[in-house]
C-alpha cells in the first residue's frame, strides 16, 4: 500500500508512505491521519482489492474524498460513488496525466523509490499481459498512487496563487500612496492616528 501527497499548488511531492503489509483499517488509520496533517487534503483513494475496505473504514469520517460519476442501471440516473477504480480503461488516464505532468514539469518527484519504480513501468501488447504495469518482478504501486494525486490535483477547482508578506506590504503601501494622492490630508490623519 502506498500513500502519495502532492502539494496542489506546486506540484510538488511533499510525502510518501509505503508498506509491504498493512491491513485495511491501520491503512485507514494512516489516511486520516496524513489527510488531516496536510491540510484536509484531498484524497483519492483507488477501490479495487483492500481498498474497498478501507473506503468503507473512511468515508464516513472524512468528507474530502474524490468522487466518480457513476451509472445506476438500475434507477437509470448518475450518481457519486467514493473512490477511483483502476480498469483497463481509467488506466491510461493516470498514465497520461503523469506522463504530461513530467514532460511540462509540472511535478516534482523527490522520491528515488518512485523514481525507480517509473523506470520499469512500461505499455506491452504481449499476450495475456497488455496494458500497462510493472516489468517483471518490479512493482508499480508508488506509480499508481502518483497518478491517482495527479488525478485529484486536475479535480480540485482553481487556487489562487498564495502571496508572500512582502507581496501583501508592497500591495498595502501602493494603496496607501494611492490613497494619499486622492486625499492627501485625509490620508495623513489617518495615519497620524493609526501610529
Amino acid at each position: 500500500a502506498v500513500i502519495e501527497v502532492i502539494n496542489a499548488y506546486t506540484g510538488e511531492q511533499a510525502a510518501e508512505f509505503a508498506t509491504n503489509n498493512c491491513p485495511p483499517d491501520i491503512l485507514a488509520g494512516y489516511l486520516l491521519e496524513i489527510g488531516r496533517y496536510y491540510n484536509n487534503a484531498y484524497i483519492v483513494l483507488e477501490i479495487n482489492n483492500h481498498g474497498l475496505a478501507v473506503m468503507n473504514a473512511i468515508k464516513n469520517k472524512y468528507a474530502n474524498l474524490y468522487r466518480r460519476e457513476v451509472f445506476d442501471k438500475r434507477t437509470k440516473e448518475y450518481t457519486q460513488a467514493v473512490g477511483w477504480r483502476t480498469t483497463g480503461m481509467t488506466k491510461p488516464l493516470l498514465i497520461d496525466i503523469m506522463e504530461q505532468s513530467v514532460r511540462e514539469e509540472s511535478t516534482r518527484i523527490k522520491s528515488e523509490s518512485l523514481l525507480k519504480e517509473m523506470k520499469t513501468f512500461v505499455r506491452t501488447d504481449e499476450s495475456g499481459k497488455q496494458g500497462y504495469g510493472s516489468e517483471g518482478q518490479n512493482k508499480d504501486d508508488r506509480v499508481i498512487a502518483y497518478g491517482l494525486a495527479l488525478q485529484g490535483i486536475k479535480h480540485l477547482p482553481s487556487m489562487k496563487t498564495p502571496k508572500t508578506i512582502a507581496q501583501i506590504k508592497l500591495e498595502e503601501y501602493i494603496r496607501n500612496k494611492a490613497l494619499e494622492v486622492q486625499f492627501p490630508q485625509k490620508t495623513y490623519i489617518a495615519n497620524r492616528f493609526s501610529q
